[in-house]
Order: structure tokens, then C-alpha cells, then sequence
């Protein structure tokens, strides 16, 4: 089984009332890594803007991606 990662993002509260909550991307990511056949070994998750990768739990995942 492979190891996979799912970052989660919400920039504005409006977002996240219509249906694009971090809880309903989690179970969607988890979902979707389970039926590919994916292990999930950490969820980040940042509530900034995507303008700019200036976000911390983005830059902590690529950290640990670049270890490898």
C-alpha cells in the first residue's frame, strides 16, 4: 500500500458554508485515498489565503516531501 499525504484548505467562511468545510474535503481526500488504495499517514491543514505558499501547515508537508 502506498503512503499519501492530503492537504486541506479554507480561505474564507463562506467557503466553508458552501459545502467546502475542511470537514467534508477530509472525508472526500480520505475517501478517495482508500479507493486508490492509499494510506494516509498525515493531514494538513492550513485557513489562509492561496495566493502564496506563506502557509505554514503547506510548508511543513513539502519539508517532509523533500526529506525524502
Amino acid at each position: 500500500m502506498k503512503n499519501c499525504f492530503i492537504y486541506l484548505r479554507v480561505s474564507t467562511l463562506e467557503q466553508s458554508n458552501e459545502g467546502f468545510s475542511i470537514e467534508n474535503q477530509k472525508r472526500t481526500c480520505i475517501e478517495f485515498a482508500k479507493l486508490k488504495g492509499y494510506h494516509v499517514k498525515q493531514v494538513f491543514i492550513d485557513d489562509k489565503s492561496g495566493r502564496t505558499t506563506d502557509r505554514p501547515a503547506l510548508q511543513e508537508m513539502l519539508k517532509i516531501i523533500n526529506k525524502k
